[in-house]
């Protein structure tokens, strides 16, 4: 099989693009659904079941899922999330336009 060399570029940036998981932080605004009384396992699952999940919260003590269209768009930044006790944000994917942007830069 032959992929075009863009395609092929594209492939390999979101590949490179990591996950990231932060206790005690959490990810203001975007919230495409929230769920109660979920484990964290479970709102795992929803996001990973979201095509337009990006990321989400998670507080363990309230068990509150709130599943997030949007992320950090550094693999190791913290610019848009805020400590909150409790709270675990948890990024999934990244944007495919912000990995082409990135890259490009």
């Amino acid at each position: 099989m032959r992929f075009l060399p863009s395609v092929s570029i594209l492939f390999l940036t979101i590949a490179l693009c990591n996950c990231t998981t932060y206790e005690d932080r959490y990810l203001p605004g975007n919230s495409l659904r929230i769920s109660w009384d979920v484990d964290w396992m479970g709102c795992l699952q929803i996001c990973h079941g979201e095509p337009n999940c990006i990321s989400y919260n998670y507080h363990k003590d309230k068990k509150i899922c709130k599943i997030n269209s949007d992320g950090e768009k550094e693999d190791c930044g913290t610019e848009k999330t805020i400590v909150s006790t409790g709270w675990i944000y948890h990024q999934m994917r990244v944007s495919i336009l912000s990995c082409i942007c990135s890259s490009i830069l």
